[in-house]
């Protein structure tokens, strides 16, 4: 097995997620999307572990053909990352999910339980930016109608909540424009 070329800390709290890629010089606050439908409301394993796939998802082209330790919170998803969950068929959803976008970039994984004070990402899980303000889709659509333009470029926007196809995120990812 070759060493492991990253360590990666990964957070969740009842408003967003974080995660840190130390090698990288990578931290990031992710608020729940509109899309997870209620996320805040579901236990804290199934946010933890959409932390690590939300990881996965922006940075795997970044952490293609390596080994990876994410170290993380979450007893019931370190567990269920290696011996899968009797209880929540959701924390296996995300499990397979994250094993499957893990083999997308050929990144051999480990999980890794940590103790909440060695958890790097915890703060980042705790952020609020204004930054981060999500622009509802109703209301996007709202200002195209009410401007009679048809917008091809997000200019404010992440993976999980441009837009339109083509966006500017402030982050590095797979498939932005700038």
């Amino acid at each position: 097995l070759k060493p492991i070329s990253f360590t990666i800390w990964t957070d969740a709290s009842s408003g967003a997620a974080g995660l840190k890629i130390g090698a990288k010089n990578i931290e990031e606050t992710v608020y729940w999307p509109p899309e997870l439908n209620g996320i805040e409301g579901d236990p804290i394993m199934l946010k933890e572990a959409y932390a690590v796939l939300y990881t996965l998802r922006n940075y795997g082209h970044i952490l293609k053909n390596s080994r990876v330790k994410f170290q993380q919170d979450n007893k019931a998803v370190s567990c269920s990352f290696e011996h899968g969950s009797k209880n929540s068929p959701a924390l296996n959803n995300y499990i397979r999910n994250i094993q499957e976008e893990a083999s997308r970039w050929n990144i051999a994984m480990e999980m890794e339980w940590v103790p909440t004070h060695l958890q790097e990402a915890d703060e980042a899980s705790r952020a609020i930016d204004s930054k981060e303000a999500v622009f509802k889709t109703s209301e996007f659509k709202l200002v195209e109608e009410l401007l009679g333009w048809s917008f091809t470029v997000d200019a404010f926007a992440n993976p999980d909540n441009r837009k339109c196809k083509n966006y500017i995120s402030l982050r590095d990812t797979a498939d932005n424009w700038a």
